[in-house]
């Protein structure tokens, strides 16, 4: 899949990214995802989202209630989500991530710089970043 993406995208992501970048036993392809022995949970690798610009605060509950009893990896919000989210899911083991240049991603670096920090500062503990491709 990454080499597939690399090609796709004209963009050495293993060597941008090689801390994110995992060898899978076996296989001819590599992975950012570890191979397990034996089963899989496809919900380990769910990032439970609603990204929507309208969304409220109930539906943001919903969500978290969704992805705790589904034991999801984690729900994916807007920035403004985040601290309703994290306080939704304390003491569960469901992370928040949060996106950054949502949805075009064509904007301008310092503004996501400055975005990632407060979002961060929150306690978000994934980040999904939206580059911008026009750049590439």
């Amino acid at each position: 899949r990454v080499e597939f993406l690399s090609t796709e995208l004209g963009f050495d992501l293993k060597g941008k990214f090689p801390h994110l970048f995992v060898e899978s036993k076996g296989a001819e392809d590599m992975s950012w995802h570890k191979v397990v022995e034996g089963k899989i949970n496809p919900a380990d690798y769910i990032d439970h989202t609603i990204l929507k610009a309208d969304a409220t605060a109930e539906e943001i509950s919903k969500l978290c209630t969704e992805a705790k009893e589904n034991k999801f990896f984690a729900v994916c919000v807007n920035g403004s989500r985040v601290k309703q989210s994290l306080e939704e899911l304390k003491g569960t083991p469901v992370k928040v991530a949060a996106v950054i240049g949502f949805p075009l991603g064509a904007g301008m670096t310092a503004a996501k710089v400055a975005e990632t920090s407060a979002i961060v500062a929150l306690g978000a503990q994934e980040i999904d970043m939206v580059m911008n491709i026009g750049f590439i």
